[in-house]
């Protein structure tokens, strides 16, 4: 809390404004100050009505649960200021940040918890079982409880016998009713206490903070088959570390749980994000699967046997235009053969965009929703644009196969070899972002519920946290404050999926990810590939319209061959 001295000259420059500012006075307090003062207000107006008076706020501050901090501020504030004038000015922002809190029950309440309810009520091991959300990591978001039947003593009282029973036995100790109100009843069935969790709020928009779920997310969502990163295990069979299927997951989440703003903050308001976001995290994405791929290419014998040919070969930084004609040696005879054996003859370009395609296709069929006019991912030209002509590939390298040692390989050679190393690790490459998404999206019957589900998942962590019964919202702001049942986590978060989904509908006629496969120039043995990733929502007239950000997949040939993604431009059309 500020010392009397900074306390003095806060309200020293304050008295220099035509009337008291106290909202500026207590917003420039620290957070924990200004939010216990505010919630306090709600306290005052559940005990004693919207209008509040000396004497109400008198006794409210003799209340064992009015905050102790709120208590110490306002009598400083007294003691520096004085009451004529800063009375009523107190009193107004009271009734300013509190005032439906009387809209609960259109009366006043028998009593509150505030001051001991994160200690008494929210602690560990207080609330029944039952009461609670076992997968829950934040806990219970309600602020006070306000108290229409019995007192806060009795409430605590029976909450500690029901807690003592198993869970069976918890359940029918309990009702609760559509507007928010819980009733505990006795052994026999009788009600003994009634009240409501209620948490507080300056204002609605940015005064209500509702928090983050980073902790949930890793708790619940890792290495559960939800929409979030694999385990450590899932992730290093993919050769992909837990770091990176998160910044996978977070722009699987972060792209699809933002389409509720369309209802919530209107258009520009979503472009305005998308346009910050998602560019900067389908880059990211790209790093991940480039990272990714270099971990399973780098590990396969004939790629090693390509790096050392072209090194033989003087390439620099993947520069085709670089080669030269040059002397086989034995080595480098030997590094032909293996990628003969490894590459070729065993098919494991074609092998490996046969796993992708598998992999794409069940993707589809099992996440994307009915009567979508495009699938969430998209082969183009066509499921078999990927397929190289391994024949042709192995008839080129027969003729240098009979190449000796002291012949000279051509730059043609050098270049077979080359495309050979691009087109498997171009595929592995799309192995490894299918993948990732695999792993993200888990447990659903399509890829637009998981996300939404998802979305609902945290939105209901965040507003309610650790319970399970119904949640009453109290929004300040004078005038344009209101009071809001949220109802229990289990319904709300029902509601808000499927209303996410149906928001969704309008942006479901596009794909997220297209996988673009072209013949080279001058061969129809190679391919060139590119992937399309959804980086952004423009706003067109005020329709919200995806954006794609073409990858380029390069490969290069150096101390050890490797792959490079990099993006060079955002398109409307894929």
């Amino acid at each position: 809390m500020k010392s009397f001295k900074q306390f003095n000259e806060a309200v020293s420059k304050e008295t220099q404004t035509p009337e008291l500012n106290v909202d500026a006075l207590i917003s420039s307090e620290k957070a924990n100050i200004t939010t216990q003062i505010l919630e306090s207000g709600a306290v005052l107006v559940a005990l004693y009505g919207r209008k509040l008076t000396k004497a109400s706020l008198d006794s409210g501050m003799s209340h064992t649960q009015f905050s102790s901090i709120a208590k110490s501020w306002i009598e400083e504030f007294f003691k520096s200021h004085g009451e004529e004038g800063a009375l009523e000015a107190l009193l107004r922002w009271f009734e300013y940040v509190g005032g439906p809190a009387a809209d609960i029950t259109g009366g006043k309440f028998k009593d509150v918890i505030h001051n001991t309810i994160d200690s008494d009520y929210k602690g560990k091991g207080k609330a029944p079982s039952s009461f609670q959300v076992a997968t829950a990591d934040k806990a219970n978001t309600a602020d006070a409880l306000f108290i229409t039947k019995g007192s806060g003593a009795l409430l605590l009282s029976v909450l500690a016998d029901i807690a003592k029973l198993p869970e069976a036995g918890q359940v029918p100790r309990a009702t609760t009713e559509s507007d928010g109100q819980i009733t505990l009843l006795n052994a026999k069935g009788k009600p003994v206490v009634s009240y409501y969790q209620v948490s507080l709020k300056k204002e609605v928009g940015a005064g209500a903070r509702i928090g983050r779920a980073t902790t949930f997310f890793n708790k619940n969502y890792v290495g559960k088959g939800g929409i979030a990163s694999p385990t450590k295990a899932a992730a290093s069979a993919a050769r992909l570390s837990q770091e990176e299927y998160e910044l996978m997951e977070g722009w699987m989440g972060d792209a699809f749980k933002k389409f509720g703003d369309i209802v919530k903050g209107g258009i520009k308001s979503f472009t305005k994000w998308a346009g910050k976001k998602f560019t900067s995290l389908a880059k990211k994405i790209a790093g991940v699967v480039a990272k990714g791929t270099n971990k399973i290419v780098q590990k396969n014998k004939g790629i090693k046997a390509i790096n050392n040919i072209m090194i033989m070969g003087g390439l620099k930084e993947g520069y085709l235009t670089e080669l030269a004609d040059v002397q086989i040696t034995k080595g480098m005879k030997k590094d032909f053969e293996t990628v003969e054996k490894e590459l070729i003859a065993n098919d494991l370009i074609n092998k490996q965009h046969k796993t992708n395609i598998d992999l794409y296709k069940n993707l589809n069929s099992s996440y994307a929703v009915k009567g979508r006019t495009e699938p969430p991912i998209k082969y183009t030209p066509g499921d078999n644009s990927g397929e190289i002509d391994t024949g042709a590939v192995a008839k080129q390298l027969a003729k240098i196969l009979k190449l000796k040692e002291g012949d000279m390989a051509t730059r043609d050679d050098l270049q077979l070899v080359f495309k050979i190393g691009m087109n498997y690790s171009a595929n592995v490459a799309i192995f490894a972002l299918l993948k990732s998404i695999e792993k993200t999206i888990g447990q659903y019957e399509n890829l637009s519920q998981a996300l939404y589900a998802f979305s609902a998942t945290i939105e209901a962590e965040v507003k309610f946290g650790n319970t399970a019964l119904p949640l009453v919202i109290v929004y300040g702001g004078g005038d344009k404050g209101k009071m809001i049942v949220l109802g229990t986590r289990d319904d709300y978060q029902k509601a808000k999926g499927a209303d996410l989904a149906d928001t969704g509908k309008q942006l479901d006629n596009f794909p997220v990810l297209v996988i673009k496969i072209n013949k080279s120039s001058g061969t129809k043995s190679y391919n060139v590939i590119k992937f399309y990733l959804l980086s952004n929502f423009a706003d067109d007239a005020g329709i919200p319209v995806p954006e794609w950000m073409v990858f380029e997949i390069q490969t290069q040939s150096g101390s050890s061959f490797s792959t490079k993604i990099e993006a060079n431009q955002v398109v409307r059309k894929w």
